[in-house]
């Protein structure tokens, strides 16, 4: 069957995975139990992959090698992600990283300690992603390895903020920002005014975000409007109208700090009190289910019912400092 196929062998992955299991070759049952656990994968079979993972681990207890053990680790931690099992990944790259480690094989263990952190952040585990992070900023540096490292500190600093540690998390971010690869600028000249024409799916009804129903009409207001926090390619929270902003009483209290060189469509600049305006405005003129944003606000059930009065949950402090105050504590509100 081997020789029948070579050259497409993908086609009997599993016929030959089988066979070889059966015929007790562990050196077989590696080669295509590895081949197939990807192939798997790629399916969006993830049982399918840790059912021969952990074939492919039994074999190798028996003859494997310490390097070949860890990538099997790391290929079930893969699998078990894609499944929504955190504690299972995070435990299987665990493992692999003490093996890559022992090999010497750092930069795979920097990498397993990347995806670690990143798997245990998006499963909500905020003190296990800052023991990662933690882990990995100190192999990072070591071995100069700028991609892991930005990728660490963007997070380090989504962390830092939640925990209140807003000095630390400016600290991560500046050190993100000196590590970025210099690039020469190059200015193209851009003609003012112009009609842009864009067919839609469907008809784009809302003209505030709160309204938003469709995906054509978020992609629209995307481009009308623009939000306090904003987030990078791995989901970590970063400033965008805000240059920071502050977590206080356990997640009970938040001050947004807005930057100064912003300015609206006809070139006003942007205040705290045209933030409140703005959020004001999208709960009076709502026309769906209240957002998860605006419903954990202090004071927004007697401002539904008077407008007039104002809503007593945001408050300007400052020109460009607005504090918004919850009915409970909401870590994580800024992601709101």
């Amino acid at each position: 069957m081997e020789n029948r196929n070579r050259g497409r062998i993908e086609r009997v992955n599993a016929q030959l995975f089988e066979h070889y299991v059966h015929a007790d070759l562990p050196e077989k049952v590696i080669e295509y139990g590895f081949l197939l656990a990807r192939k798997s994968l790629d399916a969006f079979s993830p049982e399918d992959s840790i059912r021969v993972t952990q074939t492919v681990l039994d074999f190798l207890e028996e003859d494997g090698d310490t390097l070949t053990r860890a990538e099997a680790k790391a290929l079930s931690a893969s699998a078990q992600r894609m499944i929504g099992n955190t504690s299972a990944a995070i435990k299987e790259l665990d493992e692999a990283i003490s093996m890559f480690e022992k090999a010497n094989e750092n930069s795979r263990a920097l990498d397993s300690i990347v995806q670690a952190s990143q798997i245990a952040w998006h499963g909500l585990k905020v003190e296990e992603t800052r023991r990662w992070v933690e882990r990995g900023l100190e192999l990072a540096r070591r071995m100069n390895d700028a991609q892991n490292l930005a990728k660490l500190l963007s997070l380090a600093a989504t962390v830092a903020n939640m925990r209140g540690e807003y000095r630390k998390g400016q600290e991560y971010l500046e050190e993100a920002e000196r590590i970025k690869p210099v690039r020469p600028e190059t200015v193209q000249e851009v003609a003012a005014g112009g009609v842009i024409s864009i067919a839609l799916s469907s008809k784009c009804d809302a003209v505030l975000p709160a309204n938003t129903f469709s995906n054509e009409e978020a992609e629209v207001l995307a481009n009308v409007f623009e939000t306090l926090v904003t987030t990078d390619e791995q989901g970590n929270w970063l400033p965008n109208l805000c240059e920071r902003w502050e977590t206080l009483n356990e997640g009970s209290l938040f001050l947004f700090v807005l930057r100064k060189d912003i300015r609206l469509h006809d070139g006003r600049p942007l205040t705290a009190q045209e933030v409140k305006r703005s959020m004001e405005t999208g709960i009076r003129k709502l026309r769906r289910s209240m957002p998860p944003a605006f419903a954990a606000i202090t004071g927004l059930e007697p401002f539904q019912k008077n407008a007039s009065s104002g809503l007593s949950g945001v408050i300007v402090l400052s020109e460009n400092i607005i504090e918004i105050q919850l009915n409970e504590k909401i870590p994580i509100y800024p992601a709101l």
